[in-house]
């Protein structure tokens, strides 16, 4: 797909083979790699994403790597540099308190309901950013059986160093990377401590950067860019039944897939709920419930009753 265009009622879409006409789009190209501003400036040949991992883990050659993420990602990556010879020095950097687990507990598998992610997208935006930080680990920690793994393997390598050598481990969380600056072969990293809020810096030949993944509108789309409603971060505005908010006909709806973490909740990207979500969509594009999407009462009350109407009402005075 090249170009989007609405016109009339309908969307006039341009591929390389040909041109078709469509009342509503549905976009699932998923997300783009997240990299760090600082990192934008340093050389890719010493720096990779680890959506890279499987082309570039096995030809690293140089002696002392940073991992930079302290999720699910960052913990795997730094086990596979584990095992190659050539790395002597390892520093595994996180903004977060500590090397966390994913928080898979019961109750916490209540925010991965369509009831929660209802719920959910009727609050206020700035509760639903404030609710979406909080419950990072429940999508984003890493694994128990991971860490084990991993802290075995940590300190059966400081016990064959008990010696007195070096055994290159070095693991600093909550460090925040405010800068990098390369010279020559080298990389040297600033980072902010938060536990003692002072400044550290480190030198280092390669950084691998766990550092996610971001929405970014993808190109067919630019077209209509100034026409599409943008939170206070930057991401557009999904409606209950994950369409865009734009200010063409609603009878002609872009829906998007996997960009509503701060719409609908931290589970909207899951495939657990993927196919509710689906459902959603083609009861919307029907205009009748072809899909039984009806849902029991959760077993954990996250409103008060009336509260979220209330909300409505007072929002809409306040727009009024």
């Amino acid at each position: 797909m090249r170009e989007v265009h609405a016109n009339d009622g309908f969307f006039s879409i341009t591929t390389d083979d040909d041109a078709i006409g469509a009342r509503n789009l549905s976009v699932g190209v998923g997300k783009v790699p997240a990299r760090p501003a600082w990192a934008e400036q340093l050389s890719r040949s010493m720096t990779f994403h680890s959506s890279e991992a499987t082309q570039r883990l096995g030809d690293v050659k140089a002696p002392r790597v940073a991992v930079i993420g302290g999720g699910q990602s960052g913990a795997e990556i730094l086990d596979a540099l584990l095992d190659l010879n050539a790395v002597s020095t390892f520093h595994w950097i996180s903004r977060r308190p500590n090397f966390e687990p994913l928080d898979a507990t019961p109750f916490t598998n209540e925010l991965f309901t369509p009831g929660y992610m209802e719920r959910f997208h009727g609050l206020p935006e700035e509760l639903r950013l404030t609710h979406t930080r909080r419950q990072v680990l429940a999508s984003d920690g890493v694994s128990a059986s991971t860490l084990k793994k991993l802290y075995r393997r940590l300190y059966e390598r400081k016990l064959d160093t008990a010696g007195g050598a070096d055994h290159g481990i070095s693991l600093r969380p909550f460090r925040n990377v405010v800068a990098a600056e390369q010279d020559g072969p080298e990389i040297r990293l600033t980072m902010r401590n938060g536990f003692d809020d002072s400044i550290e810096t480190l030198v280092v030949d390669m950084i691998v950067l766990a550092t996610g993944y971001r929405f970014v509108l993808p190109e067919f789309l630019h077209s209509l860019e100034n026409r599409i409603e943008l939170s206070s971060i930057g991401e557009p505005v999904l409606e209950s039944d994950f369409s865009l908010a734009w200010d063409g006909p609603r009878e002609n709806r872009i829906f998007v897939l996997n960009a509503g973490r701060h719409s609908h909740g931290i589970a909207e990207p899951q495939l657990s709920l993927a196919a509710w979500r689906s459902a959603v969509i083609a009861n919307t594009l029907l205009g009748r419930q072809h899909f039984n999407i009806g849902q029991l009462d959760p077993i954990v009350q996250w409103e008060t009753k009336g509260h979220s109407s209330e909300i409505a009402s007072h929002m809409g005075q306040a727009a009024e």
